[in-house]
C-alpha cells in the first residue's frame, strides 16, 4: 500500500512545482515580480497570458487575441471545451501529459461517421471536434450546452475572464480539498 502512496504523492509535488513556476511565469512583468496577477476582467492581456500558458488559447490566431470582437458559436466551444477539458485532466485527475483536445479528438474519431451539423456547426469546421465534447458534457449535465451557446456574440475579453476565473476557482477548490482532513480518505 505504501508503494502506491509514493507515485501519487510525486505527482502531487510534481504538478504543484508545475504550477508554481507556471505562477512565477506568470507574475513576472519586465523582470520585476508581483504578488499576483490583477483580478480576471481588469487586464485583459494578462487573462490571455494565464490561458495561452496554460494551453486553453492554443491554435487561436493572434488577430482573434488581441482584439475585442465578439464571440461566435464555435469559439465559444472550442473555449469552453478547453476549460472543461483542462479543470478534469490538469486539476481533477492530476494528469499533465494528456493533451487538452484528446478527448475532443477522439469522441470525433469515433463518431465522424455519424458526423451531421451539430450547434449550427459543420463536421468540417474546426470547432467540431468541440461541438461533439460539449454534446457529450450535456448528455452528462444537461443544459451545459445551452449555457456555453449563451456566451456567443458577448465580448472576447469577457470570456477571457470568465474562463481564468473559472480555473482559478477549480484549482481553489481542489487546494481546499486537499488541506481538509476528511476530504482525504483511501479505499482500504
Amino acid at each position: 500500500m505504501s508503494g502506491d502512496r509514493a507515485p501519487r504523492s510525486w505527482s502531487r509535488v510534481s504538478t504543484r512545482i508545475t504550477l508554481v513556476v507556471a505562477t512565477v511565469l506568470l507574475c513576472g512583468v519586465q523582470g520585476a515580480p508581483q504578488a499576483a496577477l490583477p483580478p480576471p476582467g481588469e487586464d485583459p492581456a494578462a487573462d490571455i497570458c494565464f490561458l495561452r500558458t496554460l494551453g486553453v488559447l492554443q491554435d487561436f490566431p493572434e488577430s482573434w487575441l488581441s482584439e475585442n470582437g465578439p464571440v461566435s458559436p464555435g469559439e465559444a466551444l472550442v473555449l469552453c471545451a478547453r476549460v472543461h477539458s483542462y479543470v478534469t485532466l490538469r486539476i481533477g485527475e492530476q494528469d499533465v501529459t494528456q493533451p487538452l483536445d484528446r478527448l475532443m479528438r477522439r469522441l470525433y474519431a469515433l463518431r465522424k461517421a455519424q458526423a451531421a451539423p451539430l450547434y449550427g456547426i459543420n463536421p468540417d469546421d474546426w470547432a467540431y471536434p468541440a461541438a461533439l465534447y460539449i454534446q457529450w458534457v450535456d448528455e452528462v449535465a444537461p443544459g451545459r450546452a445551452e449555457q456555453v451557446l449563451s456566451l456567443a456574440g458577448r465580448p472576447r475579453y469577457e470570456c477571457y475572464a470568465a474562463a481564468r476565473s473559472t480555473i482559478e476557482k477549480a484549482w481553489a477548490a481542489y487546494e481546499e480539498a486537499q488541506a481538509d482532513p476528511l476530504m482525504q480518505w483511501e479505499a482500504e
